[in-house]
C-alpha cells in the first residue's frame, strides 16, 4: 500500500485533466455542500448531499503518502525528471490551487524545500556522468541527471574533480549550464 490520494497519483504522473477535475468541485455539490455545512444543519433541498459525503479527501494537500510526502512535494519530485509540458501543467496547477489557500505561500514553499530535500536523497554519485562532461556529451549528461545522478558526483580518478569543474576545465558552457540547473554545488573543491 502505497497511501497514495487520487491527487497524489494525478499530479504523480502528470495529468492536468485529472488534476482540475479533483480540485473543481463536483457539479452535484450545493453552495451548502461546498461552505462544507455541517450534517446537523437543515436543508430544504431534496437530493442535497451533505459536506460529510463530499469526496474532499482526495484534494486536501496536508495528506501524506507512505513516503510522507504530499501531492505537492510528489508533483516537485517529478518535475526533476523534466517532464511533458501537460504534466509541468499539472503541477503548476496544484500549486497555484495550493497558492489560493489562507497559508498558501507557505504550502508551496515547504513542498519545494520538501521535494529539493527528497531529491538530494534520491542522487547517486556517477563517475560517468563526469566522464561525459568531460567529453562535451550535453545529452548523455542529461540522461544521467534525469535519472538522479548527482550534479555534484566527483571523477573517479586523481585528482577528484566535481562534474562542474571537469565541464567548466574543459570549456563545456552547456554542461556548465545543465549542471548549475540541476543545482550543482559551486563551492566544491577537487580533492
Amino acid at each position: 500500500k502505497t497511501g497514495k490520494t487520487p491527487l497524489h497519483y494525478a499530479v504523480g504522473n502528470g495529468h492536468e485533466r485529472c488534476v482540475w477535475a479533483i480540485l473543481s468541485p463536483p457539479k452535484w455539490a450545493s453552495e451548502e455542500d461546498l461552505n462544507l455545512v455541517p450534517e446537523s444543519s437543515s436543508s430544504s433541498r431534496r437530493g442535497s448531499r451533505r459536506a460529510s459525503q463530499l469526496n474532499i479527501e482526495s484534494a486536501r494537500l496536508d495528506i501524506r503518502d507512505n513516503e510522507e510526502r504530499t501531492a505537492l512535494v510528489e508533483g516537485y519530485i517529478m518535475m526533476w525528471t523534466k517532464p511533458s509540458e501537460s504534466a509541468r501543467r499539472a503541477v503548476t496547477t496544484l500549486a497555484c490551487f495550493a497558492g489560493q489557500q489562507t497559508n498558501g505561500a507557505d504550502i508551496v514553499n515547504e513542498a519545494k524545500k520538501e521535494a529539493d530535500i527528497e531529491i538530494r536523497k534520491m542522487w547517486k554519485q556517477s563517475s560517468q556522468l563526469v566522464t561525459n562532461a568531460a567529453d562535451g556529451n550535453v545529452d548523455r549528461v542529461r540522461a544521467e541527471l534525469l535519472e538522479f545522478s548527482s550534479p555534484n558526483s566527483i571523477s573517479g580518478r586523481e585528482p577528484k574533480s566535481p562534474a562542474i569543474s571537469v565541464a567548466a576545465e574543459c570549456g563545456h558552457l552547456d554542461i556548465v549550464k545543465l549542471l548549475l540547473e540541476f543545482k550543482a554545488d559551486l563551492l566544491l573543491k577537487d580533492e
